[in-house]
């Protein structure tokens, strides 16, 4: 009888208490594997390097300029299986002079706050977008008194794509960037820079606050890609688990005034440390 009464209760669909516990244990790690299905490394990186630049504004001159300088860099990047992020700060600086003579000699200053997002596209390829909060370029001439500076404020939005390989058993990443909307405004110099349709409208004048203040956007100017041709090239190299090298161009072309354009560019290389290398394991997005 006792026999058939543990028969009975098992048939009848009653679940024995005694094995929740393992049950419960069971499903538990289920979960958690199932979660935890991929990697997540965070680095944080300080570089360090050379620039080689150029320049030439044609509403003022001719003339182009060159020269070199020093960037520092700090990077925090997170790799993950499916996408890639990255927040970076740039600080260059450096100087110029014309190629035409030695009597003008241009001390530049360029600095970058940005943020960039890559989704991967069959494991090796990776494809997003990156957003220049600000973008500051600042030119000053020794020569040229009270009109001797020049800058370009503004913002960026970039279409990327990114390539990884592996050379040597250490990754090679392989980008490329192309500037797709940029709001930007020049400021006054030798050369007057506003937007040529303020200028017909008649809002020329130095005495306007809006022109001369550093903190103002309303002579802004909204440049698709076909306006404003920007394009960057980058490579970075890991020598070791705490060491990379990387190499960056960049150019870029737009014009405030028909038939007047502008146009600066640089060649950089930095070597990067890598200070913070850890790897985590990420739930799935």
């Amino acid at each position: 009888m006792k026999y058939l009464t543990k028969l009975s209760v098992r048939s009848s669909g009653e679940f024995p208490h005694r094995y929740l516990p393992h049950w419960c244990t069971a499903i538990s790690l289920l979960l958690f594997v199932s979660t935890a299905i991929g990697q997540k490394t965070s680095m944080w990186e300080l570089g360090l390097g050379g620039v080689g630049s150029f320049f030439q504004d044609t509403k003022y001159s001719d003339v182009r300029y060159g020269g070199g300088g020093m960037v520092f860099l700090f990077d925090r990047t997170a790799v993950a299986e499916k996408y890639v992020s990255n927040y970076n700060v740039t600080v260059g600086f450096g100087g110029e002079s014309a190629s035409t003579h030695d009597a003008d000699f241009v001390s530049v200053i360029h600095t970058a706050l940005s943020y960039r997002y890559l989704r991967s596209i069959h494991g090796v390829w990776r494809l997003g977008g990156q957003l220049d909060a600000l973008d500051y370029y600042l030119r000053n001439s020794n020569n040229l008194g009270n009109n001797g500076t020049y800058s370009i404020t503004g913002s960026q939005l970039w279409a990327s794509v990114q390539h990884d390989l592996s050379v040597k058993e250490r990754p090679l990443t392989l980008g490329a960037d192309v500037g797709v909307l940029t709001y930007f405004r020049e400021s006054t110099g030798f050369a007057f820079s506003i937007p040529q349709d303020a200028q017909e409208k008649g809002e020329f004048s130095y005495q306007n606050e809006s022109v001369t203040s550093f903190f103002s956007f309303r002579n802004g100017t909204f440049a698709p890609l076909w306006d404003r041709l920007n394009f960057r090239f980058r490579a970075q190299y890991e020598l070791h688990r705490r060491w990379a090298i990387g190499y960056q161009w960049q150019f870029a072309r737009f014009a405030t005034v028909t038939n007047y354009p502008t146009a600066y560019g640089q060649h950089r290389l930095n070597l990067h440390f890598r200070f913070v290398h850890k790897t985590t394991l990420k739930p799935a997005s």
